[in-house]
């Protein structure tokens, strides 16, 4: 059981994978990235734009911080969880536990599943 943590990361791939504990990344710069944590919350800090971020937390709070100026589809599903937003979402698909919708002018990808735990995107 452990928990990953790093930060000023500048790569164009980032992957990290951890069966049981969290993922804790700071001021990251990668257009790609894909983060599973089993059991456990993720928290990251992403500086760039972004064309592909996958997150699946087993277990835990994804917390995502991300650039005011984001632009992406995001697809966001919950098990047990609410979905907290600070950036305007043209939803197609809102409901308790799952949003779909368009951040800007949708350039990237963003998908995320929480297995209990609560979504949060924040501005950064």
């Amino acid at each position: 059981m452990g928990t990953i943590r790093a930060s000023d990361i500048d790569v164009k791939t980032l992957k990290a994978d951890v069966g049981s504990g969290g993922i804790r990344l700071a001021r990251v710069k990668a257009p790609r990235i894909d983060l599973d944590a089993g059991s456990g919350g993720v928290d990251v800090e992403v500086l760039s734009a972004i064309d592909d971020l996958r997150v699946d937390a087993g277990s835990g709070t994804v917390t995502l911080r991300l650039p005011a100026t984001l632009s992406a589809d995001v697809d966001i599903e919950t098990s047990s969880g609410g979905i907290d937003s600070d950036f305007a979402v043209s939803a197609n698909n809102f409901q308790r536990h799952r949003l779909r919708g368009r951040i800007g002018d949708g350039k990237g990808r963003i998908r995320i599943e929480s297995g209990s735990g609560g979504v949060r995107l924040i501005k950064g």
